[in-house]
């Protein structure tokens, strides 16, 4: 359903964080020729808009999910608002009554 979607999208943003941190630490490098330099901030210029990406494909499945359960709800209570409520045998002041007769 929706809430395995939302997870596997949150595993490929971990996945995308941990590339990013790969690409940190590669433009940590003093030995980085201007060319690599360049290679490697464009790289994490796309890692990051992927990020987005997903966190925008993230949070349109919570919306999903909490539509889902919304429409859940107005199921149920559509449902026990039909059923009529049990009626009482009997009065209960009657009852109370009866006790102190």
């Amino acid at each position: 359903g929706v809430g395995l979607e939302i997870k596997k999208v949150a595993e490929k943003i971990e996945g995308v964080e941990e590339k990013i941190k790969g690409v940190e630490i590669k433009l940590s490098d003093q030995s980085l020729t201007d060319k690599d330099i360049e290679y490697w901030r464009d790289e994490k210029i796309a890692l990051r808009k992927e990020k987005d990406r997903l966190g925008e494909e993230k949070n349109n499945l919570i919306q999903k999910q909490s539509n889902l359960i919304q429409k859940q709800n107005a199921i149920i209570n559509t449902q026990s608002n039909s059923e009529p409520l049990p009626r009482f045998k009997y009065d209960l002041k009657e009852d109370n009554n009866d006790k102190y007769r």
